[in-house]
């Protein structure tokens, strides 16, 4: 990330990201022992996580807007559900990720339809040990232990966040996948994986 600042200078400072230090003043301690100091270290007392990365960023949210009646055109308004998101990785001190989270935020139904929303994770249901934050009000989909939909093959994690946008409008879910194991940031992919309406 980056913004302007203006202070007494001759000249503009907009990277943020580099700024003098003098290294020997950071305290050295790692209180979780994973190899970061807690300086560094987003989560000093936690030795599974280590730090956060951001889509699309750690300051915004990214949009995801749905005409409904594919594979007609319909309207083409692309307003039948529009849904602000930003997804978190919690990475490990191997940069391996071991939790997902999601903020998700209705913004608009425009629909007659009343749609339900979800995503495909683009990796094994053997790898998801629970999914929570989801809303599932009418009935419409059956979720299984893990919060995962039933009826899929076992190399398709499904997520149903909701089943009726109209109950979830203006509303802010917040979506939460542990896993079994840390993995590989290739293989989890990018979020916002695979999302759809139903």
């Amino acid at each position: 990330g980056w913004e302007y600042r203006f202070p007494k200078f001759n000249h503009k400072i907009n990277d943020l990201s580099t700024f003098p230090l003098d290294v020997n003043t950071i305290p050295q301690t790692d209180s979780d022992a994973d190899g970061i100091i807690d300086y560094y270290d987003e989560y000093p007392n936690d030795s599974e996580k280590a730090y956060n990365t951001y889509t699309p960023s750690h300051y915004g949210v990214g949009s995801l807007i749905f005409e409904d009646k594919w594979p007609l055109k319909g309207d083409y308004d692309f307003n039948d559900l529009v849904i602000y998101y930003n997804f978190i990785a919690v990475m490990n001190s191997q940069d391996k990720v071991v939790e997902l989270r999601g903020e998700f935020k209705v913004e608009h139904v425009g629909a007659s339809f009343s749609n339900g929303f979800g995503l495909e994770l683009p990796f094994n249901q053997g790898f998801v040990a629970s999914v929570s934050g989801y809303n599932i009000t009418a009935g419409l989909v059956n979720i299984n232990q893990k919060g995962l939909e039933e009826g899929h093959a076992a190399d398709k994690a499904v997520i149903i966040l909701f089943d009726d946008a109209n109950a979830n409008k203006y509303q802010t879910l917040n979506l939460v996948v542990e896993l079994t194991e840390p993995l590989e940031p290739s293989l989890v992919g990018v979020a916002p994986f695979n999302p759809f309406v139903f």
